[in-house]
């Protein structure tokens, strides 16, 4: 799993459009959002790979979501397993 300034940082590699990239079926994403446009230029430098979108955390050291479904592009997708997730509000005055 790479960050997506990895993956920017790959995409602007001068020898990228003559690199045969096939032979990658998964690239994971994740530690920050992935914009669209991300998404869609690995696609289309890697038409053969499923790009994902995750989530995890550094303390567990396991992907805590994953967008399994392609569809929902920008999304970290469900939780996975048994995961639980509290979100706490925090509001501040000005």
């Amino acid at each position: 799993m790479v960050p997506p300034y990895v993956a920017n940082q790959l995409l602007e590699c001068p020898d990228i459009q003559n690199t045969d990239l096939s032979c990658i079926k998964l690239f994971l994403c994740g530690g920050s959002n992935v914009p669209v446009s991300l998404h869609n230029n690995l696609q289309k430098n890697m038409q053969n790979a499923i790009i994902l979108n995750a989530y995890s955390t550094t303390e567990i050291g396991a992907v805590v979501s994953l967008n399994y479904n392609k569809n929902k592009i920008g999304s970290v997708g469900a939780l996975d397993g048994s995961i639980q997730v509290k979100v706490n509000l925090l509001l501040s005055s000005i």
